[in-house]
């Protein structure tokens, strides 16, 4: 159930930046909880940790650049656990 409460552990983007500085903003039910910034110079899956007790219903990533060079995203997982049992 996409409306069920989430705790949530990790993010995954799947990412290119070419050397520049990408930030990332996590947003859990539309209040920003996290940020991070990630720079590779080749296609990488990072697993970051997210901080200790983040819960909610949804979530949604920002991704931004200011530097001149593309950016490819190929992709982003959250892995979280569900809270709550609906029927």
């Amino acid at each position: 159930n996409p409306f069920s409460r989430r705790l949530f552990f990790y993010i995954r983007p799947d990412l290119y930046t070419f050397d520049e500085t990408v930030t990332l903003k996590l947003y859990i039910d539309d209040t920003l909880r996290f940020t991070t910034t990630l720079s590779t110079s080749i296609r990488q899956q990072p697993l970051i940790r997210l901080p200790e007790g983040l819960m909610g219903k949804r979530w949604r990533v920002n991704f931004s650049c200011s530097g001149v060079e593309r950016v490819e995203l190929y992709g982003v997982q959250v892995v979280s656990l569900p809270l709550e049992v609906t029927p």
